[in-house]
């Protein structure tokens, strides 16, 4: 008589491969969905960032006239506006600010 190969997988296997489907699953789905929290505050971050440079642009006085003259760091244009531009340097800390410009007198 010849032995019969057995063949598949035994209903014990199968519920042992489920439960550790199961674990990781609920492992996996609350670091996801901390992830996608983290995306949406960034993504509301930079809407937030857009908004606010979109209004300092509506409000930036764009009637220039006249060839802007440079000495140092100010520029004076046409119509005696001067600014003053401003460069800051990466701190210590590791945080950066930006440079800007910033409207002022001579």
């Amino acid at each position: 008589m010849k032995k019969r190969l057995k063949k598949g997988f035994t209903l014990m296997e199968m519920l042992i491969v489920v439960a550790i489907i199961a674990v990781l699953a609920a492992i996996a789905v609350p670091s996801f969905n901390a992830s996608l929290d983290t995306a949406k505050k960034a993504a509301d971050d930079a809407n937030i960032r857009t908004a606010y440079m979109e209004s300092v642009l509506n409000d930036y006085d764009s009637t220039i006239t006249g060839k802007p003259k440079v000495e140092g760091k100010l520029i004076t244009f046409g119509d005696g506006t001067t600014y003053e531009l401003k460069y800051y340097e990466k701190v210590t800390t590791g945080d950066q600010q930006w440079s800007g410009v910033e409207k002022g007198t001579k």
